[in-house]
């Protein structure tokens, strides 16, 4: 199909110097997975149709389909003492306590506080305030103060005491079904809203908050970005929704948004009817990016449109900018302006005529009015949808190879759109709603799967295929469910009369294993004391019901035993530690599922296990201009690994301190002088290491420095790892470098070639080569025991079981073992003999290794090291 632009603006375009128009560039997830109800709601309620027409509904508790998204209403970087006493509120005055408590012990505090006028105050969230005049109007307890989103204190807190109680809640109603998601209010991460109270009650807004708290914006969004990430590792069954609103970059949403399920939108017509360029430009850096991205990772979008009454533009619009931005997995929360639900009989009609998307939102070049003046399209199946921002009346020419429709009916070669106004194109006009299909997973399934299709035409014959292709009236026709016992796709299509639909497909992947594997999705974990809640996990989505049972040491209760609901991949077990010591629990058994790894976990409470530490090597380096360092981290007890490096207090350090990259890379700067090379981690704040790095000046005759890549490696021991090592000139240097390397005993390493001539310009490289070998227990010569023949029996026995061995990587394991059995009988019956005593290991000894290359060329001495792990 050929869109041809109005010569006003094409003349515009092409006298800039750019072409007409360009695609978003995010690639669309096809097929949707979750359930196959596109209605939504967002704080609304149905107005003439009942709840179980609801793919997504957040608001009190209603019959859903089982198979329905829930949504509960949290939020998580402010919190107000009111929530005390609010229903699902957050314990606020818990978390002031707990803050105490940890000020006490020295420890930095949790809310966060900014130095004004000589005090530390506590920072607020201005709109919390309702400021009139500068000055709060609303009562102080509902006053919302700011926490410091990347700790990891109050990230436990936050998972264990307030998120993790409401799912443990939900998790016990079967009636509510498996999918539960929480809304994550006040989504507008910019540091400018926040500020604190002067002596007479004024608010002053944009004073930097105290140390170890988030410095500048970017250090906010890093906050943030920890605080998803961290989630997502140590809750994995809570699924955020977002109510995204403006961000101060909005080039960074992949990066801040990385973690979350999905996105909620208050209003798409809050643009409507007259949008200024300051909105337009808004709209198009932020929710035509933010959204598309989204869709494209197959991410859940809830969308409310508040559709005022008496304009018969505004729903159609507001459907139409949904079609533009919408993906695989989102809803259309169309409603009147008073928390009431439009009727979806009044868009469904849309809906069929247009299928699902074929493209990307596509987008013009702007006009030289504003970023914000732009045409935006999408190709659907059955169509075309427009939205005109340009400023000027557009006029789009259609080609001649399908007859084409406006949204009255009438046959159309071209189309002209006003400013500020939407439309589309459809290619027939009587077209059935595509059928719904069931189950919908996003996860491998134990086969067989019972496929369920249906249709909301009263009469109408449903056509199906299994391999994607697109059915048509000589296809099977859907007479009952249809039991997939491999991959599939299913495409299916209603058939009335000489109308049909467009297809509905849904993709299923159907694991090979006849049960699902059961396990915890950490191995350990540290934090406070009382609530915790480690989390299972299956490895596919089950055809029959799991109950796991679990004993528990050093907590409470000591035994006890979950039964995942129906279509449930995630399942809580609350606990509570003990006094103090380490609380292990262990997944002694499990119906309806085999014991995957890890089945036991290990929780040290904050007074009872080990805290994080973290070290730094080299302690200190010197350096000429210019020069690099690797400088490498390690961080002890702690679940997250991550660090953030800085220099002189600088995160990443800048040109006057010397910049030093995400991996420890550290380049001097040009200045002479001293600097502090810290690492912190991101687990704990509090807890860091520095090193001391002088910068001098090159020698008369030039220097040089090394880096390795990688600067770590793992192996097994009795393998080899391979660094290399790049050798570059400083000032011009051109002379001969030597280079050893050193080693513990039990791990050997050498450099290839060991001296290289550097020409005072290029780079050189060389690798570094670390052995090991692996572990033999040493034999003494006593008289033979014949051990031979109980191994082999051993073998024998459990070789039929390898056979029926229901999860692959026990049954792995368990060829290995019954291997070694077979080859104990060989070994022994050749006279090999075994003494009574324990035998000493030979070999590498798992662990971690450091080995330093050092290079030598006359006076200069420089070296690196590279850490080698062995398991």
């Amino acid at each position: 199909m050929r869109l041809t632009l109005s010569s006003a603006l094409l003349a515009v375009l092409l006298a800039i110097g750019m072409a007409p128009w360009v695609p978003v560039a995010f690639a669309q997830q096809q097929y949707r997975t979750v359930v196959d109800k596109e209605v939504g709601s967002f704080f609304q309620q149905p107005n003439g149709f009942p709840y179980s027409v609801y793919g997504i509904f957040e608001g009190p508790a209603q019959s859903l389909d089982l198979a329905a998204i829930r949504v509960l209403y949290t939020h998580f970087q402010q919190f107000a003492p009111a929530e005390d006493t609010e229903i699902r509120g957050f314990p606020y005055s818990q978390l002031r306590a707990y803050e105490a408590q940890q000020v006490a012990e020295g420890k930095p505090p949790i809310y966060v506080t900014a130095t004004y006028a000589g005090k530390s105050r506590p920072v607020l969230f201005s709109w919390s305030l309702h400021l009139v005049n500068g000055k709060p109007t609303t009562p102080s307890n509902q006053w919302q103060y700011a926490v410091n989103v990347q700790d990891p204190r109050f990230i436990h807190f936050w998972i264990n005491h307030y998120m993790q109680p409401m799912m443990g809640t939900y998790q016990n109603m079967p009636n509510f079904g498996p999918n539960l998601s929480f809304q994550l209010d006040q989504c507008d991460f910019i540091l400018d809203l926040y500020g604190v109270l002067d002596d007479n009650n004024n608010f002053v807004a944009g004073v930097p908050w105290d140390s170890p708290f988030p410095q500048t914006q970017a250090d906010f969004e890093t906050a943030v970005e920890t605080f998803f990430s961290q989630v997502k590792t140590l809750a994995p069954n809570l699924t955020l929704l977002p109510n995204i609103g403006s961000q101060a970059t909005p080039s960074h949403f992949p990066q801040l948004f990385a973690n979350v399920g999905g996105g909620l939108d208050e209003d798409l017509l809050s643009w409507y009817p007259n949008p200024g360029a300051y909105t337009r430009n808004l709209w198009y850096t932020q929710n035509f990016q933010y959204f598309p991205w989204l869709g494209s990772q197959g991410r859940v979008g809830d969308l409310r449109a508040m559709v005022p009454s008496g304009d018969p533009n505004a729903l159609p619009t507001a459907f139409i900018v949904y079609s533009l931005l919408k993906g695989p997995n989102f809803f259309f929360a169309a409603g009147d302006t008073h928390s009431n639900n439009l009727n979806p009989d009044t868009w469904a009609g849309m809906k069929a005529l247009l299928g699902n998307a074929k493209s990307a939102l596509q987008v013009s070049q702007p006009t030289a009015a504003g970023n914000g003046y732009r045409l935006f399209w999408r190709n659907y199946e059955g169509g075309i949808v427009y939205l005109n921002w340009t400023g000027t009346m557009q006029t789009v020419q259609l080609d001649n190879q399908d007859n084409y429709y406006d949204p009255t009916g009438k046959q159309v070669s071209q189309i002209q759109i006003p400013d500020a106004s939407a439309t589309y194109i459809t290619t027939t006009l009587n077209t059935l709603p595509a059928p719904r299909i069931s189950p919908r997973y996003a996860f491998p399934a134990i086969g067989p799967v019972s496929v369920t299709m249906e249709s909301d035409t009263p009469g109408a014959t449903l056509h199906y295929t299994l391999d994607g292709t697109t059915p048509d009236s000589s296809s099977p026709t859907y007479t009952g469910p249809v039991q997939l016992n491999s991959n599939a796709v299913v495409q299916a299509r209603s058939f009335y009369g000489t109308a049909s639909s467009l297809p509905s497909a849904a993709s299923y992947v159907i694991s090979a294993s006849t049960l699902p594997a059961v396990q915890f999705t950490l191995d350990s974990d540290s934090g406070l004391q009382g609530s915790y809640y480690p989390v299972l996990s299956l490895s596919a989505i089950p055809l029959v019901p799991v109950t796991v049972t679990y004993s528990v040491q050093n907590g409470t209760p000591i035994t006890g035993s979950y039964t995942f609901l129906p279509g449930m991949t995630y399942a809580i077990l609350p606990l509570t530690t003990s006094s103090s010591g380490t609380m292990t629990v262990t997944i002694t058994s499990a119906t309806g599922a085999a014991l995957g790894s890890p089945n036991i976990f290990q929780y040290n409470p904050a007074n009872g296990g080990s805290e994080v530490t973290v070290t730094i090597n080299p302690t200190n380096a010197t350096l000429v201009a210019g020069q690099q360092q690797t400088f490498t981290a390690t961080v002890n007890n702690a679940s997250n690994q991550a660090v953030i490096w800085s220099v002189d207090g600088v995160t990443g350090g800048n040109s006057n301190t010397g910049i030093i990259s995400s991996a420890g890379a550290y380049v001097a700067p040009t200045a002479l002088g001293s600097h502090v090379v810290t690492v912190s981690s991101v687990q704990d704040p509090t807890e860091s290491a520095s090193a001391a790095v002088n910068v001098n000046a090159a020698p008369a005759n030039g220097d040089f420095s090394m880096t390795s890549s990688p600067s770590s490696a793992t192996i097994s021991a009795g393998q080899s790892a391979q660094f290399t090592l790049t050798v570059t000139p400083v000032g011009g240097f051109h002379q001969v470098v030597n280079f050893t390397c050193a080693s513990p005993s039990n791990v050997t390493c050498s450099a290839s070639p060991n001296s290289v001539t550097l020409d005072g310009t290029n780079n050189v490289t060389l690798k570094v080569t670390a052995n090991t070998t692996a572990q033999i227990a040493s034999a003494s010569m006593p008289p033979p025991r014949r051990t031979g023949v109980l191994l082999a029996l051993s073998a024998m026995l459990l070789w039929p079981l390898l056979a029926i061995a229901d999860d692959r990587r026990w049954r792995c394991g368990s060829m290995l073992t019954a291997l070694v059995l077979a080859l104990g009988l060989l070994t022994s019956c050749g006279g090999v003999k075994t003494s009574g005593n324990p035998a000493s290991p030979t070999g590498t000894t798992g662990g971690s290794y450091n080995l330093t290359v050092t290079a030598t060329s006359g006076n200069l001495v420089h070296a690196t090291t590279v850490v080698l792990t062995v398991n």
